[in-house]
């Protein structure tokens, strides 16, 4: 029992070579244990010799013991420290992340050689991997200034500094190796000191800032687009304040069902008598008593509908006189929606017309009177042109009957001037009648009491007598009178109109045509028949071919040609009062075709 526990005794020197064997082991491998083990045993074996030959055996033992532990701890399988493992785990998930990322990786070691570059670099540069390591930087990196072009011929040089700063090389332009060029950004910082082969170098992350610059040049064209459309809103909104603050005419708006005045501009204020307005209901701003404008305001909120009325009198104060008066205001009210089209109010545009009322009431004052003036004017020359007729009619038959009993005497042999001047007083009775009569047509068709007595007629025989009976007159003017007559052109007409326009016709024609013949024609077809009236003598401007059918107006000066320019005007009227019309074809100098369609319908209505 005794030899059993001074066998187990282990001497201080074996615990010394355990320990240093686990050290060995744990730190340096299984090499460097074996060779402690075998260094332990060398000194096991020393210190047996030199012990006393009782104590040999328990040495040999706890030698023995001791290389047994020694074998057991070298064979246990190896397991690497927890943080070398992580360092690995680090340096692996390092090499990924700089192959992942984004912007360009390139690292130096201190003679300038690249030493590490990623995937990013490659795409950027051009270069592949294995063709950049141990290149020179400057030739991998082809950089050059972005304000000069100048090459960048040593970055490293340029950029140096201390020791853990770094340096931002910006704006730089790179050039790859197919030519093109790229703006980039290089951020340069020296290699911290336990890297390895960089220690001493430098570490570069080049990034593509082409597209963040057209991103940055795009942006400040849009806030310059932006800019200047909003100096263009306020510059508008501007014009339209000063507009609507300088304008003469009154802009309320009103919210709600009560009308509150919402805003004003300062015409709008003139004409309410309170100072402060803003925020109160319409009902206390106007006079009492006064509620047109109120029941407008009411209408077009209930309605949604706007109101416009080109005259609204209001009893507002005078300007001029400080006095609650009726005025007159040009009023349009109008819905006012927001942006949701949801009903906020009403917006109420106020033009003061009370000067423009009272004269527009003084114009039709003075036309009621001129129109009563003028009728009575026609009811005079009616009654005038009446009581003219029976004289003339009497002294037409009196000097008929005088020229009959000259014509008497003069075929007895007996000469005398008095049939010549029978004859001129007779021509110039005859003038007095027409002008007679067109006073009268004058006056009927103005008052509406043209009278049409349509029978049926044939317009060829009506022509074919009206031209023998003007032929005298036709030949005092040296005019030959031609007709082409269709004969059979049958209608519903009535004579003595037909008569006085075809009259009037001949007898233009006969003037203006002097000298010249005159044609007459006489056509028809399925709808129509026509009258065409042409001479050839001094025509009538273009500018003129409308105006001589008015009322009054001559295309030539009446001291050269006489006449008071009521036939063509009148005609035309009789000739729409039988549904038919008279247009003019005329070219200056070659003379004028008058041309007169009349339906072969009976008249369906009458109209003048």
């Amino acid at each position: 029992m005794q030899w059993g526990l001074a066998a187990t005794r282990v001497s201080p020197p074996f615990l010394l070579f355990l320990v240093a064997v686990c050290l060995a082991r744990r730190w340096a491998g299984t090499g460097p244990a074996w060779l402690a083990t075998g260094l332990s045993a060398l000194l096991s074996l020393v210190l047996t010799i030199q012990e006393p030959a009782t104590a040999q055996s328990h040495t040999e033992v706890g030698a023995g013991l001791f290389l047994l532990l020694c074998a057991l701890i070298v064979h246990c399988p190896e397991r690497r420290p927890l943080a070398a493992e992580f360092s690995a785990r680090a340096a692996s998930w390092s090499a990924s992340l700089l192959h992942a990322l984004p912007d360009a990786f390139v690292a130096t070691d201190m003679d300038g050689r690249v030493c590490a570059f990623n995937s990013a670099a490659s795409r950027l540069t051009g270069w592949s991997v294995s063709n950049a390591l141990g290149q020179p930087l400057a030739r991998v990196l082809r950089l050059m200034r972005q304000d000069t072009r100048e090459p960048l011929a040593d970055l490293l040089g340029d950029s140096a500094c201390p020791k853990g700063d770094s340096v931002s090389v910006r704006p730089c332009v790179l050039e790859r190796m197919d030519g093109s060029v790229l703006s980039v950004e290089v951020n340069l910082a020296p290699a911290p000191a336990r890297t390895g082969p960089m220690q001493g170098g430098w570490l570069l992350l080049v990034r593509d800032a082409s597209s963040r610059h057209w991103l940055e040049a795009e942006r400040a064209r849009w806030l310059a687009r932006e800019h200047a459309a909003l100096r263009e809103a306020q510059s508008t909104c501007a014009r339209q304040e000063a507009m609507l603050t300088q304008a003469p005419i009154a802009l309320f708006t009103f919210r709600g069902p009560e009308h509150r005045c919402e805003s004003l501009n300062p015409a709008a204020h003139a004409l309410l008598s309170e100072r402060s307005v803003l925020g109160r209901p319409v009902r206390e701003l106007l006079p009492e008593g006064e509620a047109v404008l109120v029941r407008c305001l009411d209408e077009v909120y209930r309605s949604g509908e706007p109101f416009v009325s080109r005259e609204v009198t209001l009893s507002l104060k005078s300007p001029v006189t400080a006095c609650v008066e009726p005025r007159a205001f040009a009023l349009t009210c109008q819905p006012w929606h927001d942006t949701h089209r949801s009903l906020q109010g009403v917006i109420c545009l106020a033009v003061e017309t009370t000067d423009a009322v009272r004269a527009r009431r003084a114009s039709e004052a003075q036309a009621e009177a001129l129109r009563a003036a003028l009728e009575t004017r026609d009811e005079f020359l009616s009654i005038a042109s009446h009581e003219l007729k029976t004289p003339l009619t009497s002294l037409q038959l009196q000097l008929q009957l005088l020229a009959r009993a000259v014509a008497g005497r003069a075929s007895e042999g007996e000469a005398s001037p008095l049939p010549a001047r029978v004859r001129a007083a007779q021509r110039q009775v005859a003038r007095l009648a027409l002008l007679v009569a067109t006073l009268l047509d004058l006056s009927r068709i103005r008052a509406g009491r043209l009278e049409l007595e349509p029978e049926q007629l044939d317009l060829s025989a009506l022509v074919t007598d009206l031209a023998s009976r003007c032929q005298e007159d036709a030949t005092s003017a040296g005019c030959l009178l031609n007709l082409q007559v269709t004969p059979g052109v049958v209608g519903f007409w009535d004579r003595l109109k037909l008569e006085q326009i075809l009259t009037n016709l001949l007898s233009n024609a006969f003037k203006y045509g002097a000298a010249h013949p005159v044609e007459v024609t006489v056509d028809h077809d399925d709808a129509r028949a026509r009258v065409i009236v042409r001479d050839h003598g001094i025509g009538i401007d273009l500018e003129h071919q409308v105006r001589i059918f008015e009322r009054f107006e001559r295309a030539v000066y009446a001291r050269d040609y006489g006449g008071v320019g009521l036939g063509l005007w009148i005609s035309r009227k009789l000739a729409r009062s039988l549904e038919g019309d008279i247009r003019v074809e005329s070219v200056l100098g070659e003379g004028s075709t008058f041309i007169v369609q009349l339906p072969l319908r009976p008249l369906a209505s009458i109209s003048v």
